[in-house]
């Protein structure tokens, strides 16, 4: 049963990486689609401060950051967003 669960929940980060990467046009590039050291270090595990102010969510991030691979992913993931909010 606990394999099992491993499993599935391996599976669902899995899918979850796979999406992210999709939406974000994070594996259009030349490299192609990343691996999980390569997503972990450019989209997931970077320095960043979350805010809330007037109710809405600010992510801070380092300019370096904000002008690689996490910008692009989160820009475009922002602006489907908004394009479908009414």
């Amino acid at each position: 049963m606990l394999n099992t669960m491993w499993m599935f929940g391996t599976f669902l980060g899995l899918n979850i990486s796979a999406w992210l990467q999709g939406i974000s046009g994070h594996d259009e590039g030349i490299d192609g689609r990343a691996h999980s050291e390569r997503l972990r270090r450019e989209l997931i595990s970077i320095a960043a401060r979350i805010t809330k102010r007037s109710k809405c969510l600010q992510v801070h991030t380092t300019p370096q950051d904000l002008d690689g691979s996490f910008g692009t992913a989160w820009r475009t993931l922002d602006n489907l967003l908004t394009a479908r909010s009414p």
